[in-house]
């Protein structure tokens, strides 16, 4: 893998915000794009009131040649 170069402002993208480039550039020599997408549930409130973390997930999209 060869490593991508897109311009983000941020690092983490915020609930309801999107990234939109205009290149994505990716090596000439890559033949694989893998993104992967972690996200996590809201906090929830157990009966006797105390709060656990939500779920983690995670999503793989593996683009090949």
């Amino acid at each position: 893998m060869y490593g991508l170069a897109p311009q983000m402002v941020n690092a983490e993208i915020k609930q309801g915000e999107s990234q939109r480039f205009r290149n994505f550039p990716i090596h000439v020599k890559a033949n694989k794009l893998k993104i992967v997408i972690p996200w996590e549930d809201e906090p929830i409130e157990l009966k006797d009131g105390r709060k656990a973390p939500g779920r983690k997930y995670m999503e793989t999209v593996l683009f090949t040649n």
